[in-house]
């Protein structure tokens, strides 16, 4: 079975200095730009379930450079019990099967409350929504939780929600030093990201894309699943030119189900 890919050339990425991988291995890390990370005094993190690896090695990245970072989780689904409840069936399916990403997993679980205490991380358990209301933030809300100055950097993997809230962030694109969003249901929504990708770009280039190898393939050979990272156009010094890299990158791009192999991405 081939698995290269062909994406539009709106998407190719440009050359934007060091990538990092930051968080998990596998599902639930991503490759962003350095100058991004560099530059976010704020982490907005959409989507959260139990794992904030991602969150961890963000925040130790802006450490090791002498600098701070608020970090805002926003995540309806969990919290302090349920993720406790999800601690203790991992830590019995590892006694049942000894198998090593069910004590990960629970000793990720049981970091929750020491890392969402309110200092640097802060957790609401809301729903990221198109309007406000009771369990529900919008984009405005959001932003208008930080300080105004302040960059930030958003990381967005909410199971198709995308397509509800991302009309908002365009008037919002100037603050943002970098994005990563995962996409959902590019069957059926293609039109809708290359549409929200437009939207975006007066302000934001491609500075990475890696397709997530469990959602397969859909109609045309496209991805059903697609990650994006995002790099604040101010922060790419001169032109934009297109990176000549061979997707996906060694050292930095892992499949995201470990039983199949990644998709190659060419552009055209």
């Amino acid at each position: 079975m081939d698995r290269t890919v062909v994406l539009p050339r709106a998407l190719q990425p440009v050359e934007c200095g060091p990538l990092v991988r930051l968080g998990a291995e596998r599902d639930g890390g991503y490759v962003v730009p350095a100058a991004a990370v560099a530059a976010s005094e704020v982490l907005l993190s959409f989507g959260l379930s139990a794992n904030w690896e991602f969150e961890k090695a963000f925040l130790a990245a802006r450490r090791a450079q002498g600098k701070g970072l608020v970090i805002h989780a926003y995540d309806h689904t969990v919290d302090a019990r349920s993720l406790r409840m999800y601690q203790l069936k991992s830590l019995v399916h590892f006694v049942r099967t000894g198998r090593r990403h069910f004590w990960d997993a629970a000793r990720r679980a049981g970091g929750y409350g020491a890392f969402f205490d309110g200092r640097a991380a802060t957790h609401f358990k809301e729903m990221v929504a198109r309007d406000a209301g009771p369990g529900r933030a919008s984009i405005e809300a959001i932003m208008g939780r930080i300080d105004a100055d302040a960059r930030a950097f958003l990381s967005m993997d909410i199971e198709g929600d995308e397509y509800r809230v991302a009309d908002a962030l365009p008037g919002f694109a100037p603050r943002f030093a970098g994005m990563g969003i995962e996409f959902h249901d590019l069957d059926l929504q293609w039109d809708r990201l290359l549409a929200i990708h437009a939207s975006l770009s007066e302000h934001l280039a491609v500075a990475h894309v890696h397709i997530n190898n469990v959602g397969g393939l859909g109609p045309g050979g496209r991805p059903n699943l697609l990650e994006i990272s995002y790099v604040a156009r101010a922060l790419v010094p001169g032109a934009l030119l297109p990176a000549q890299r061979r997707y996906p990158l060694g050292g930095l791009d892992q499949p995201n189900a470990a039983d199949l192999p990644d998709f190659a991405v060419e552009f055209a």
